[in-house]
């Protein structure tokens, strides 16, 4: 949505209705699903044991997701239009409301009975606050004027063929950012796996940046010319990885007294598993930036190939040193193949 609406390759009115139309579509479908779906022969999903309230868990399900995909929706509109700031205005004021309301919540659990269920639709209003506020910008701001259009077949056919390439990026970067986990749990065991993930995660917090940049390049790519397109990836690639670096460098003096700090002795392990991390982060923190200027000016199959060099080279490195190395060869292995990316 972002790509076609930042390019105008697409009528904004249409393109809304359409994915309007795709999204009721689908919360047919999650109906019909929740309605036949046999739960009590298959609880991977919802909680076992809980059959008598198995209606209250498929409404919990049915609702994140239209909440997801509304929001998702409307934000993209409100990018594809580059309304950052507006965008940013609702992020603030969702987060100090979670805040304060999850404050008084904590506060409040000894003095009230507050059960199981209760909290859920607690939890419910709380998701529901960022698509609100971002139905409430798009309405304001990026809204086009109402008329009962949709994308023809070769609009649909483009933004089919776009999305699914863009859906098999982001399987294969699942798959390498996660894959390590499930062999280093089936080789190693949970405890490995504890330490391995929270030297992941807190390495790939350094992400933060460049991700909330590439939603920006995206916008922008698809909008300027070649030239300035071009212009703008490569300062803001450089700012990217000057301001990577210098966390980099504190982080890797300060990351082993961090981690025990917060987390425990049992956790010290991780620190060592962070610096090696590291190698690969701050290198593929400009490919995330690469792949939103390629997707911003249609060159899609650029990220899927990319992506599925990196699936395969941590598929083949992690088969190699997880076995024989633990953590320790899966942290080697995601550097090699972030590296591999990035290339």
């Amino acid at each position: 949505i972002i790509h076609v609406i930042a390019s105008n390759k697409m009528p904004q009115r249409s393109t809304v209705n359409t994915f309007l139309a795709a999204i009721a579509g689908l919360i047919i479908l999650c109906i019909l699903l929740l309605l036949i779906f046999p739960f009590e022969r298959f609880s991977f999903l919802l909680p076992a044991n809980q059959q008598e309230h198995s209606l209250f868990y498929a409404f919990i399900l049915l609702t994140l997701f239209v909440i997801s995909m509304l929001s998702t929706l409307f934000n993209s509109m409100l990018s594809g239009n580059r309304f950052f700031w507006q965008q940013q205005k609702v992020y603030l004021v969702n987060t100090c409301i979670s805040i304060v309301a999850y404050i008084i919540l904590f506060i409040c659990r000894g003095k009230f009975n507050i059960s199981f269920t209760v909290f859920f639709y607690f939890y419910l209003a709380i998701m529901a606050l960022p698509a609100v506020g971002s139905y409430y910008m798009y309405f304001k701001y990026s809204r086009p004027a109402y008329s009962f259009t949709f994308l023809n077949r070769t609009q649909l056919k483009y933004i089919f063929n776009f999305s699914m390439l863009a859906y098999f990026c982001n399987v294969f970067q699942f798959l390498s950012y996660r894959m390590d986990f499930w062999f280093v749990e089936y080789f190693n065991g949970n405890k490995d796996l504890g330490i391995y993930s929270l030297a992941v995660n807190l390495a790939q917090m350094l992400w933060l940046l460049p991700q909330a940049i590439s939603t920006i390049l995206l916008s922008y790519s698809g909008a300027e010319s070649p030239e300035k397109a071009i212009q703008n990836t490569n300062a803001l690639g450089r700012i990217a990885m000057l301001l990577i670096l210098s966390a980099t460098l504190v982080l890797a003096l300060t990351i082993q007294f961090i981690i025990p700090l917060l987390y425990g002795v049992a956790f010290v392990k991780s620190a060592f598993l962070f610096k090696i991390l590291l190698a690969g982060i701050v290198p593929f923190s400009i490919t995330t930036i690469l792949a939103s200027y390629f997707a911003g000016i249609g060159r899609i199959r650029v990220n899927l190939f990319c992506s599925m060099i990196g699936f395969l080279v941590c598929l083949v490195f992690d088969l190699i040193l997880i076995p024989e190395y633990g953590n320790t060869g899966a942290a080697i292995a995601t550097v090699i193949a972030y590296f591999s990316s990035t290339a």
